[in-house]
C-alpha cells in the first residue's frame, strides 16, 4: 500500500506545525486573547502533549486535516476506513472503471468471462432498437451496458483486491483509528476461529502497512487514541431488531459490494456479524439479469464457490447490522431507492422499508426517487427504465 499526503491544513506538513495548530484553538478556549494574538505564541508541549492529551480535551485535534492519496489498499481495507467516520472519501468506482489489472489472474479470467456474459444478456433481453440510451457512449467513452457489465462481473472478484481512494481525516481521527488498529490482532486472537482468516487478511494486508507508513507515522502522538472500547467499527455483535417512530435497528443481509455501498451513508450505522467465514456461509447475489436462468445462474454460484474455497468474492453474503434514526433513513433512501444505483442496494433497501412499514406503517410512504417525490426531472442523468422501475428492473 502506498500512503502520500496529498493536502493539510493552511499546508503544514510535520506534527509540530500541526500541534501548534491545534494549540492556537486550544487557546482560544481557554484565553482572552484574539485568535491572532494566540498564533504569535510560541508551541509549549507541557499544553498539548501534557495537558490537552492527558486530560482528554482531544477536540482541538479535530481542527487540523490531512488528505491522503491511498494506492493498493485492499477493498476490505477501504470498507473498514468508509465505516470510521468523520472522513471524506473518493474511491474508485467498480461501476466506473475496471478493476482488470489489478485482480488475482483466475479472477480476472472469471471477470472477463462475466462481462461478457452480462452484456450478451443486456444485448438480449434490452436490444438498442428498444433502448438506445443503453449504448450510448458517455464522455468516458463506455456505455451505460458495458458499465453495468463491469459492475455486476465484480461481484466474483475478492473483496481483498486493491483498489485506491483519497481520504480526509482530523489529525485526532487519524490517531483514534490507528490506536484501533494497533489492538486488533489481539480482538482476533479473542474473536471466533472461523472469522479469524478475513480478520487477518484486513489486519496483516490492510492496518499494518497502514500503520507502518511514514505518514501515519509522522502525525502520530502519543496518549491522542480512542476513548471507546468497541474497536474496529465494521466488525460487532447483533443487534435488537427495533422499528420506532424515530429510531430503527436490525439485520440485513447483502453481499460485500452491497456492503461498500450502504458507508457511503455515514449517518447510519452498519457492521458486520456474520458471513465472513470461508466458504460463504450465506451464499452469495445473484444478479436478477441471470436469477431463473438454469444455466447460468448454476455457473455463477459454481465460479463464486470456487474463489470462495480460499478468498472472499464481493458477491459473498454477509450478515450486517444497521442503527439508525428516520430522517436519516429517508435521506437515504432518496439517495438510493432510484433507478441508478447498483440493483441490489435497492432490494435491500425494499425489503427494509417493507418490513419498517409492518410497525410504522407510515414509512411505507417514503418510497420512491428524488424525482418521484418531487415532480422533477432528474438531476443526476437519467435512469434507463424510470424510476418507478428502480425495484423490478433486472440490472
Amino acid at each position: 500500500m502506498k500512503i502520500q499526503l496529498v493536502g493539510s491544513t493552511e499546508g503544514i506538513r510535520d506534527r509540530g506545525g500541526a500541534l501548534k495548530y491545534c494549540q492556537d484553538f486550544a487557546r482560544v478556549c481557554y484565553s482572552e486573547k484574539s485568535f491572532s494574538d494566540v498564533k504569535d505564541e510560541p508551541y509549549k508541549p507541557n499544553l498539548v502533549e501534557g495537558r490537552l492529551v492527558k486530560t482528554g480535551h482531544h477536540s482541538v485535534f479535530d481542527q487540523f486535516n490531512l488528505s491522503l492519496s491511498l494506492e493498493g489498499l485492499p477493498k476490505a481495507m477501504a470498507m473498514v476506513l468508509n465505516n470510521e467516520p468523520p472522513y471524506a472519501t473518493s474511491e474508485k468506482s467498480a461501476r466506473y472503471t475496471t478493476m482488470r489489472d489489478d485482480m488475482e489472474e483466475r479472477q480476472g479470467v472469471l471477470y472477463d468471462k462475466w462481462q461478457n456474459i452480462f452484456r450478451a444478456e443486456i444485448s438480449r433481453k434490452f436490444p438498442e432498437s428498444k433502448f438506445p440510451s443503453l449504448y450510448k457512449k458517455g464522455s468516458d467513452g463506455k456505455t451505460t451496458e458495458q458499465k453495468l457489465a463491469q459492475e455486476n462481473a465484480r461481484y466474483v472478484t475478492s473483496v481483498f483486491t486493491p483498489t485506491k481512494m483519497g481520504y480526509t481525516l482530523s489529525l485526532r481521527q487519524l490517531n483514534v483509528i490507528a490506536s484501533e488498529f494497533e489492538k486488533f490482532e489481539e480482538s482476533i486472537r479473542d474473536g471466533l476461529l472461523i472469522q479469524r482468516a478475513f480478520k487477518q487478511r484486513v489486519f496483516m494486508e490492510g492496518m499494518t502497512p497502514f500503520l507502518n507508513s511514514d505518514i501515519v507515522k509522522e502525525f502520530r502522538i502519543k496518549g491522542l487514541e480512542s476513548k471507546s472500547r468497541t474497536g474496529v467499527k465494521l466488525f460487532g455483535k447483533e443487534v435488537e431488531k427495533y422499528f420506532g417512530e424515530d429510531v430503527y435497528s436490525t439485520q440485513l443481509q447483502m453481499s460485500f459490494a452491497c456492503l461498500a455501498q450502504n458507508h457511503r451513508h455515514r449517518t447510519i450505522h452498519n457492521h458486520i456479524v456474520g458471513g465472513i467465514e470461508l466458504g460463504a456461509t450465506y451464499g452469495f447475489f445473484v444478479p436478477p439479469i441471470i436469477k431463473g436462468d438454469s444455466g447460468l445462474e448454476r455457473s455463477w454460484i459454481a465460479d463464486l464457490d470456487s474463489v470462495a474455497e480460499n478468498d472472499f468474492p464481493q458477491g459473498q453474503i454477509v450478515n450486517v447490522a444497521e442503527r439508525g434514526n428516520r430522517e436519516d433513513l429517508e435521506m437515504k433512501l432518496r439517495e438510493r431507492y432510484c433507478g441508478l444505483p447498483q440493483k441490489e442496494i435497492v432490494q435491500v433497501l425494499d425489503g427494509l422499508l417493507g418490513e419498517y412499514s409492518k410497525y410504522v406503517p407510515k414509512m411505507g410512504e417514503l418510497r420512491g426517487a428524488t424525482c418521484l417525490v418531487e415532480k422533477t426531472d432528474c438531476k443526476k442523468g437519467g435512469c434507463t427504465f424510470g424510476p418507478e422501475k428502480a425495484v423490478s428492473r433486472l440490472i
